[in-house]
């Protein structure tokens, strides 16, 4: 196209297949120059379908062999001095629907939670023969259900084939579960059976029933101050199957012992809320304090919790060989303040104060130190927020100048 655009001197567009859409490409003009767009391939019917307009397209259409093959366009361009200029692309042209198939799914309630359904979407998708995308078949449906033990369903469930585009290269399945709480379905694996010109393919996901019960696990990335750790929830129903997909966890982390202090803060979920996929769902903490505290966790998609669990999280091993230990050399105000980065942090100079900090470091807009129950915040630019000291070890939030 460019060594088009050079020999003609004219504003030229680029030829282009347009995928998984009903024709071949498209090539753009100006009112200088006249075009002639034709398919070399017996077995392709093309048409010219657009030619009018100074400043337009011209479409091709064409008539699909009925297998996939490779064909190529051809553009000749004319300009009013006579000079022809081609240009040509290949393409490839995908047969008929061969193979049907879904993915995406998950775990839904077993039955609706106050008359709302519970929901699960795949996309389904087409190949040909030869694994390129093909349309779907107009009257791909889901034929029947069938559940944990392998008996068709009868009631309780719905499944729609719903296509955003008309040639059906982008659609998706979209399944309801109707049955009522006082009659759910049985929780479980489940299939989706799929039909349509004269092909089957298969929808599975699961169901499960109201979230019964939770335990906790705790993972280290480094296990020190300023270390970071994960705390999963696992949720399942009464019978041991994974909680439906978008249960609700809340996670909190709680001082024991009568002190207002804790041994980590949770930096995701925003507010310490999650919810679940295939059944688990994980927080985000960070370790600030040598000490002991409990992580606790609820869980349920009703209106009270339905389950809860707790789990000690000790961290008293870390008060050696973590960022507070005495035998380690302490960074000067200066080094330690021109080190931060946005973000928490663990403090590691000699003893300061928030304003001192600012002074050491001009990128520093704002400063917020754990003081063991809250975080209390300095700016210079902020009214009404007091200075405060800062000692090696601290627990701080920096934000810095863009």
């Amino acid at each position: 196209v460019n060594q088009l655009r050079e020999r003609s001197g004219k504003r030229l567009g680029l030829l282009r297949t347009a995928d998984n859409e009903p024709h071949i490409g498209y090539w753009s003009r100006n009112d200088t120059v006249t075009a002639d767009i034709s398919i070399h391939r017996k077995d392709l019917a093309a048409t010219l379908a657009q030619t009018a307009g100074q400043l337009g397209d011209i479409r091709i259409d064409y008539a699909a062999p009925g297998r996939g093959t490779q064909a190529t366009v051809l553009a000749t361009i004319v300009t009013r001095d006579g000079r022809s200029l081609n240009a040509s692309l290949p393409v490839a042209v995908g047969g008929p629907a061969d193979v049907l198939s879904a993915s995406g799914g998950g775990i839904a309630r077993n039955s609706a939670v106050d008359g709302d359904l519970d929901e699960l979407s795949f996309t389904v998708t087409a190949k040909d023969a030869s694994g390129r995308d093909a349309a779907l078949p107009h009257d791909a449906a889901v034929s029947r259900f069938t559940g944990p033990d392998g008996s068709a369903v009868a009631s309780g469930i719905t499944g729609a084939i719903v296509c955003s585009d008309a040639a059906r290269f982008r659609c998706e399945l979209e399944i309801g579960v109707t049955a009522a709480s006082s009659s759910p379905l049985p929780a479980g694996a489940y299939v989706a059976h799929l039909s349509g010109g004269g092909l089957t393919g298969r929808a599975e996901f699961a169901l499960a029933g109201r979230a019964e019960a939770i335990a906790l696990a705790e993972s280290f990335a480094e296990r020190a101050i300023g270390g970071q750790l994960a705390i999963e929830a696992m949720v399942s129903d009464a019978d041991g199957n994974p909680a439906a997909d978008g249960t609700p966890v809340e996670f909190r982390v709680v001082a024991v012992g009568g002190s207002s202090a804790t041994a980590a803060l949770i930096t995701s979920p925003v507010s310490g809320a999650g919810k679940t996929k295939n059944g688990t769902v994980s927080a985000q903490l960070v370790a600030i304090s040598p000490i002991i505290s409990v992580v606790t966790a609820d869980a349920g998609a009703d209106a009270a919790p339905a389950a809860a669990a707790s789990h000690i999280l000790d961290l008293r091993d870390l008060a050696e060989g973590s960022g507070t230990e005495a035998d380690t050399e302490a960074e000067t105000v200066a080094e330690a303040a021109t080190a931060m980065e946005a973000g928490f942090s663990t403090y590691g100079g000699g003893a300061t104060s928030a304003s001192a900090l600012f002074e050491a470091n001009p990128a520093i807009e704002s400063v917020s130190l754990w003081n063991g129950s809250r975080w209390i915040s300095y700016s210079p630019d902020s009214p009404g927020r007091s200075d405060f000291p800062i000692r090696r070890g601290d627990w701080l939030f920096i934000n810095l100048a863009p």
